[in-house]
């Protein structure tokens, strides 16, 4: 949905029809673990279209192929916002989790300057402040 809402023309072609064949399992990489995570505590961020952090637990990371990162652009007090990355990349470091549901395959996913795009092709892609 995010893809389909925010996304470029580009991100839709590129992603949408294989999510949609099945061809291609998405995750959605919001937690670095510890609990609730506010805009200010985020410590993956988002320069120059590298992407570099730790997301904990991340939904069928063992297996999707992709994934939408909540990371912070570079600078302390600039806003979280959604970006794409490939999680097939050299780059990245998977780690298997046990969750409560086995039959769910959560992962500790590690990006180290790993190639990401913005999600920025519809309303500003960035994560609303909480309240």
């Amino acid at each position: 949905e995010a893809i389909l809402l925010a996304g470029s023309d580009a991100q839709k072609a590129a992603y949408l029809p294989r999510l949609a064949k099945g061809e291609l399992i998405g995750a959605f990489a919001y937690s670095e673990g510890g609990g609730q995570l506010l805009p200010g505590q985020m410590k993956t961020t988002f320069a120059k279209g590298k992407l570099s952090g730790t997301k904990i637990p991340v939904v069928d990371g063992m297996v999707a192929g992709a994934a939408l990162v909540v990371a912070r652009e570079s600078g302390k007090d600039a806003p979280p916002c959604l970006v794409l990355a490939d999680l097939g990349h050299k780059s990245i470091t998977r780690r298997r989790v046990n969750g409560i549901d086995r039959t769910r395959h959560l992962a500790q996913l590690d990006f180290k300057e790993t190639p990401a795009e913005v999600l920025c092709g519809g309303p500003k892609a960035a994560v609303p402040k909480p309240k």
